[in-house]
């Protein structure tokens, strides 16, 4: 079985004091892996034909062939590592709108065959392994563009650097930060309290969002694994529900089904349409007359909220994210729409979006960020000269993947 490994992406934290410690450290950096494994698969070709006798080779000596230069970019589709696509390291930053890329075991077009699942309107960088069978993108990746080979560099040394940490996605919550790394399992960094950054072990997750004190991540098949605080049963999602995406509150978790359905679990619960199919849910930190503040996204664009001030009306949105009493959304055309007790810069589009508990971060088309809202912890200034992939406000903190 071939298994694409996506890019792992190094976290850089806007206020380290609020995460109250830095990511773990340790993962080696993927493309010498990329390099390795090429090397090691020429290297066993070289010696499975020096195991010829040399009766054999004067005898029938091999053809010379001309080697099959393979294309250093493709566009979308699904490709054949190997034959058709060049085992590398490849960048989409000629995104449009959004791309979804597919890690595959086979190419036989089965779902069983999607490992994983991703989408981003951010440049993508992912790691195609010669032991990968194949590599699915959306049109909306646009081209993807072999990079050359790392430069061979001396071994680091305590003194010198430590090698940063890795992860694919990450999630901020009130005090503390979750992320996966590229094989899917979890690390969380920041406060413990009720063991809410202490994920199980041996789990592999698709996605994660950090609360204020528990977390919750999709496996896989779509089942929910919560962690951390269970007080009012907002970490204990219902059995046998299978979700396409979560979100996490101080008390509250919901999430959207397969199927469109909102469903919610623990403190605050709204009162939500049972015959409604929804794209996506934000929950927020806040609670009003016992219900926790949130909006819900229709497949149209339009939004449905509440807990807090409503969404503007007759309004089409791509994406929401909901703080403590506040909510932003991105226009289809990029542009910052906020309800609550912040107010987004005007003139800017953004790519992505997320709110902290008394602020906002989002991403431009360049990957630079822009933050506003409540900045007593640093938590909204964003490093002015960095471009990132992805980024997640928390509570007096805010992550961001490079």
């Amino acid at each position: 079985m071939r298994t694409p490994v996506a890019l792992a992406l190094s976290v850089t934290l806007l206020s380290l004091s609020a995460c109250e410690s830095a990511p773990p450290t340790g993962t080696p950096d993927i493309d010498a892996t990329v390099s390795a494994a090429i090397a090691a698969t020429a290297e066993a070709g070289d010696q499975a034909t020096g195991t010829m006798s040399d009766a054999a080779a004067v005898e029938s000596p091999a053809p010379t062939l001309t080697p099959t230069v393979l294309p250093v970019g493709f566009g979308p589709g699904t490709w054949q590592v190997g034959s058709e696509v060049a085992p590398g390291v490849y960048t989409a930053t000629d995104i449009s709108g959004t791309c979804v890329w597919a890690r595959l075991s086979g190419l036989d077009g089965d779902s069983t065959e999607v490992l994983f699942e991703d989408s981003t309107t951010a440049p993508a960088t992912v790691a195609i392994l010669p032991t990968d069978a194949g590599f699915r993108a959306s049109g909306g990746c646009g081209r993807w563009i072999l990079r050359p080979p790392p430069t061979p560099t001396p071994t680091p040394t305590p003194d010198t650097f430590r090698a940063p940490q890795h992860y694919t996605t990450l999630s901020s919550g009130e005090s503390h930060t979750c992320a996966l790394r590229p094989d899917g399992t979890a690390v969380c960094w920041g406060s413990n309290y009720s063991g809410k950054s202490s994920p199980p072990e041996g789990e592999r997750f698709v996605s994660i969002s950090s609360g204020a004190h528990h977390t919750c991540a999709l496996r896989p098949s779509g089942a929910v694994v919560c962690w951390g605080s269970n007080k009012d049963g907002e970490a204990s999602p219902p059995e046998e529900e299978t979700f396409a995406s979560i979100s996490t509150g101080r008390a509250l978790t919901c999430g959207v089904g397969r199927d469109g359905r909102a469903m919610c679990w623990g403190y605050g619960r709204p009162r939500l349409p049972e015959d409604v199919r929804f794209a996506a849910i934000s929950v927020g930190d806040h609670f009003v007359r016992q219900e926790a503040n949130g909006c819900l996204l229709w497949r149209d664009g339009s939004l449905v909220c509440w807990g807090h001030p409503s969404a503007p009306e007759g309004e089409k949105f791509e994406s929401i994210s909901s703080g403590a009493s506040h909510t932003c959304a991105l226009r289809p055309d990029g542009t910052p729409a906020c309800w609550g007790s912040v107010s987004p810069p005007e003139g800017e589009r953004f790519a992505s979006i997320s709110s902290g508990r008394a602020h906002t971060c989002a991403l431009r088309g360049d990957g630079s960020a822009a933050c506003w809202g409540s900045n007593e912890d640093g938590q909204a200034s964003s490093p002015q000269e960095e471009r990132f992939a992805s980024i997640s406000g928390g509570g007096g903190h805010t992550c961001a993947l490079r």
